[in-house]
């Protein structure tokens, strides 16, 4: 099962990567930028648009289906829990937005820091709120998360893959 996990993030890493590198990639961030300007420029925003609508909710939708398979039980509360919501946001940040490293580093990260608070017996239970914490000091602090730290400290790292 991990075995099949590893595999399929890195197939979701490979996708983001080729995506952000490719015309397509390209296109989106002119769409991103400035919608009406990459239509003038020729970018077919409509048929993009609805391609990385696509493509965003088919990799949810096969970490649903691995989710499901582990589990073998799925309910509501399971997908749309606060606690959830903000380890998926904190892991975002950590690792940096805009990259397609940083939030798999991020999560690699914040998931030590969770196995630790769960095992301690004085942090057991104020899990949420550090990771509050973390969210507000990574915003404060470091706004470009770990990826944007290292890129700012040795900027040679921005000749390798985002």
């Amino acid at each position: 099962m991990h075995s099949l996990l590893f595999g399929v993030m890195a197939a979701s890493l490979y996708l983001s990567y080729a995506v952000k590198r490719a015309k397509f990639g390209l296109g989106l961030l002119a769409i991103g930028q400035n919608e009406d300007a990459a239509a003038v420029l020729g970018v077919p925003t409509p048929r993009y648009k609805a391609a990385v609508y696509s493509l965003s909710a088919f990799l949810p939708a096969i970490a649903g289906g691995l989710y499901f398979f582990k589990s073998a039980f799925i309910q509501p509360p399971d997908a749309f829990d606060l606690q959830l919501s903000t380890e998926t946001i904190v892991i975002a940040m950590l690792g940096g937005q805009s990259t397609v490293l940083g939030p798999a580093i991020g999560a690699f990260l914040y998931e030590q820091l969770r196995g630790w608070l769960l095992v301690s017996p004085t942090f057991s239970s104020f899990q949420l709120v550090i990771a509050g914490a973390l969210l507000l000091a990574i915003v404060l602090f470091a706004p470009g998360g770990l990826m944007g730290w290292l890129y700012r400290r040795w900027p040679g790292l921005r000749r390798f893959p985002q």
